[in-house]
């Protein structure tokens, strides 16, 4: 079975780790017959391979790794994979708590976020990839307990100043990291519907993707991060949605998960929305609101006529 899987943003590499405790690199260049290349010996092999990271140019692979239930300890490793069949160890990260799951590159590869105990999550500095140093706690440990669930997943935003946190109880929170490493919680997102099981952040920032285990995923304005706004939900029905991504330029998305079509979405319209709400909404209006009509659709909003002009 597998528990964890990463694929590479130019397609050619999957990444899957299964309860054999082991990692298995494979090549998906010939898509009707991938072949495996090579494994990965992780350093701790009594430790279940709980979520996988891999770099925008697929040379860098991060893993998080949790013990039995009867220890207390995560161990994450840093791996060299620009040689597809020869991975090679670069270094670990140790944390004394155990029970997460959630572990995400920055776009720079200078930064992981890793999850560490029950709703904790550390952001540390991987600059150095044989002596990664932890910068701070985002949430847990020395900071408030925000989740109260184990956090299943974290992204990071395109610039590295951003991040979000989901966890098992539907909570979810974006944070702003400043160069020092310090974070703050910017908001919270509107309750997941289930436990999230992907997110990610669009190239330019203005747009977010989360998915979760009832078969839905929500797109969301962060344009401005204190204040998301839910833009539209693409359903399934209740089968979990597993897998979302941004196209590169930031107009298409991606969904999908097991047993469920692989679905592209034009979301040019949304990215619109985001970018000039008012612009968008007047190109759609065959004429501007009237104050009878604004004031259906508002309220203690004083009346403008935004599409004057």
């Amino acid at each position: 079975m597998v528990r964890a899987m990463a694929l590479s943003k130019d397609g050619r590499t999957l990444l899957t780790a299964g309860k054999d405790l082991t990692v298995t690199v494979w090549d998906l260049q010939g898509r009707a017959a991938p072949r495996p290349l090579s494994s990965l010996r992780l350093r701790h092999r009594q430790q279940e391979v709980s979520a996988l990271a891999i770099s925008g140019d697929g040379r860098l692979l991060l893993t998080n790794s949790a013990a039995p239930p009867q220890q207390y300890f995560t161990t994450s490793e840093l791996w060299d994979i620009s040689d597809r069949s020869r991975p090679r160890l670069l270094g670990s990260l140790e944390s004394p708590w155990s029970g997460a799951f959630a572990v995400a590159l920055s776009p720079d590869t200078h930064r992981a976020l890793i999850g560490e105990g029950v709703a904790g999550v550390a952001l540390w500095d991987i600059t150095d990839r044989h002596a990664p140093r932890r910068l701070a706690w985002v949430t847990g440990k020395t900071q408030p307990l925000d989740h109260k669930g184990v956090v299943d997943l974290a992204a990071f935003g395109p610039d590295a100043r951003t991040a979000l946190t989901a966890a098992a109880d539907g909570s979810a929170y974006l944070w702003g990291l400043d160069a020092k490493g310090e974070a703050h919680r910017i908001t919270s997102l509107a309750r997941l519907a289930g436990t999230p099981s992907s997110a990610r952040i669009s190239p330019d920032g203005h747009l977010l993707i989360t998915a979760d285990a009832v078969g839905t995923a929500t797109v969301w304005d962060i344009s401005v991060p204190s204040d998301p706004q839910s833009l539209a939900v693409l359903e399934y029905g209740r089968t979990p949605v597993t897998t979302v991504a941004f196209g590169t330029d930031g107009t298409t998305a991606l969904t999908g998960g097991p047993g469920l079509p692989t679905r592209l979405w034009d979301i040019t319209r949304l990215t619109r929305i985001a970018a000039d709400p008012v612009r968008a909404v007047c190109a759609v209006l065959p004429s501007a609101l009237s104050r009878t009509e604004w004031s259906r659709f508002t309220k203690d909003v004083p009346y403008e006529d935004g599409c004057a002009g």
